[in-house]
């Protein structure tokens, strides 16, 4: 397996993006994008990215503005808009199709809206396959009343203002436990905050979340693998979007006793057999 990292100027977001891409030993076929959550960073994903690699696939992921090593403050994304082209960015850049792609928590959210704003400029996505993993689908849930309007105030005025998320460590996964992935080191690079234009245009566009879901390419498989005790995305949004998601070929993999980074967790040799088996097909179709 080749790791392969550049610094890229994106005129999305009028920033310098980190991009790291893994290439398996064997020439791949197609290519998976991968998509982050809100405070963390690609680097975080390289186990997930690794297990793409071993079933055939080149792994091309990034970090968000205002994440990892990409430009911007901490948390400030410019919107879900300019997230959208970012993505198209990286889907024009590289030299195989991008026939699937991961999206952890926030990383799913602009995954849908991305979609449907395809959909509505009449333009096709080429995947062929979504994974969506503990994704964010109420950005409001658990936000105080006075947080949403200061938001919306502070967008205006002071921007790049940063929030704190709330988002403390054992909400992440069962830190206590042994087994799991949670040391020190595997947080490294995490950030606990969000801009205000970015905290706001999250709100702005969570109303549209049901028209996602029912406007959801019925041609993409779609994956969605939730943890029960999930209080970051808690698993009653996810199966609502499940149940109301427009691809004819969808699965709700849904994992018990375990929070919002399944891949920490105890349980995370089970949860990478299911995704295999599920993803068997698109590897056999890029071995015929």
């Amino acid at each position: 397996m080749k790791l392969e990292e550049e610094f890229v100027h994106s005129p999305a977001c009028s920033g310098t993006i980190y991009h790291r891409r893994f290439h398996p030993g064997v020439k791949a076929r197609s290519r998976v994008l991968l998509l982050h959550g809100l405070g963390d960073h690609v680097t975080s994903h390289d186990r997930i990215a690794e297990r793409l690699v071993s079933c055939g696939f080149e792994v091309h992921g990034f970090d968000w503005p205002g994440h990892g090593h990409s430009s911007g403050p901490s948390g400030d994304v410019p919107g879900v808009e300019a997230a959208s082209r970012l993505i198209s960015e990286t889907v024009e850049r590289g030299d195989l199709p991008a026939t699937g792609v991961y999206g952890h928590s926030t990383g799913a959210f602009l995954l849908v809206h991305h979609l449907r704003l395809l959909k509505e400029q009449g333009r096709e996505s080429g995947f062929r396959w979504a994974w969506m993993s503990s994704p964010l689908l109420s950005p409001g849930h658990g936000q105080p009343a006075w947080k949403k309007v200061l938001s919306r105030t502070l967008a205006r005025v002071a921007p790049r203002l940063a929030f704190p998320t709330g988002v403390a460590r054992w909400r992440i996964c069962h830190a206590e436990e042994p087994g799991t992935l949670a040391g020190p080191e595997e947080f490294e690079g995490f950030h606990h905050v969000v801009s205000a234009r970015f905290g706001h245009d999250l709100l702005a566009h969570e109303d549209l979340l049901d028209t996602c879901a029912r406007h959801f390419p019925e041609d993409i498989r779609l994956l969605l693998t939730q943890g029960d005790e999930d209080t970051i995305c808690p698993p009653e949004f996810a199966i609502r979007f499940f149940e109301q998601a427009g691809a004819k070929d969808k699965t709700l993999a849904y994992f018990r006793g375990v929070r919002h980074d399944i891949f920490r967790e105890t349980i995370r040799e089970s949860f990478h057999a299911t995704v295999r088996a599920w993803l068997e097909p698109e590897i056999d179709r890029d071995r015929d």
